[in-house]
């Protein structure tokens, strides 16, 4: 499991991002770090759950927190999501999936509402045979639809 220590700490919100390579058999290690740095958000790509997780969705949320998931349902591996504390008020604006990334996007409202967005884009590999061209057309025509969103900012 890689780890990104916190990037934003202030008196608002604090940030982790995790790139777990599997969060099903290290649950126990992740909520004891995140409790241990009490983050506010904590963003999770390569979570390689499915949509019958149920179990290990509930064992990854410590007391005072909840999950949004995007799990990867075409073949293993991948998926992203966003662990939070239940105070946060936190509502999945769309989820979707290019050929070349997936993306989950969430409204955060802390003290003033914030879009997130998690972009998850796998390695060019036998099993996922995008070029980087694909890759940034499709990324290019996602943020020009981000870009037209007019309703909420973005951090």
């Amino acid at each position: 499991m890689e780890v990104t220590p916190p990037t934003v700490r202030n008196s608002f919100i604090s940030l982790c991002l995790v790139n777990a390579q599997s969060i099903r058999n290290k649950t126990i290690d992740l909520v004891e770090y995140v409790c241990e740095n009490k983050f506010d958000l904590v963003a999770i790509t390569e979570t390689w759950l499915r949509n019958i997780d149920d179990a290990i969705t509930v064992e990854l949320c410590p007391g005072g927190y909840k999950f949004a998931e995007f799990p990867r349902v075409r073949c293993g591996g991948g998926g992203i999501g966003l662990l939070y504390k239940n105070n946060l008020r936190v509502t999945t604006i769309r989820s979707g999936e290019e050929d070349s990334f997936k993306y989950l996007e969430l409204l955060a409202e802390v003290s003033s509402s914030r879009k997130l967005r998690g972009i998850y884009r796998p390695s060019y590999s036998e099993y996922h045979k995008v070029s980087i061209g694909t890759f940034i057309r499709q990324f290019s025509n996602y943020m020009q639809s981000v870009i037209y969103q007019r309703n909420t900012s973005s951090f």
